[in-house]
């Protein structure tokens, strides 16, 4: 729930708290009792290197790295362009593997 969300709930509770049954009244609390859940974020550097410990990517890891769908990432591992590793039945990309994708890539 947004904050927004949160202070419009918080004012119908207390406008119309007379009318309100006690199971409803528990509810908006349930409700109100939820964290904050945080905005996302779009507007992360591309270039920026994921956390030092992630030596392997997961697809949609490399997906968002590279700012292309899952499915672009499937098609440049199928085609031989980008690496990919597989970890028992999951496949990841390392990250030293999409640095030399870039690399590779033509610069335009």
């Amino acid at each position: 729930m947004s904050s927004d969300a949160v202070d419009r709930a918080i004012r119908l509770l207390a406008e119309n708290a007379a009318f309100l049954t006690l199971d409803q009244r528990l509810r908006i609390a349930a409700l109100l009792a939820r964290p904050i859940e945080p905005e996302p974020s779009y507007n992360r550097d591309p270039v920026d290197p994921p956390p030092t410990e992630a030596v392997v990517l997961t697809v949609e890891e490399t997906a968002d790295l590279l700012r292309v769908g899952r499915t672009t990432v499937y098609d440049l591992i199928k085609s031989g362009g980008l690496t990919s590793i597989m970890i028992g039945r999951l496949r990841r990309v390392r990250y030293a593997d999409v640095v030399a994708y870039l690399d590779q890539t033509d610069r335009r």
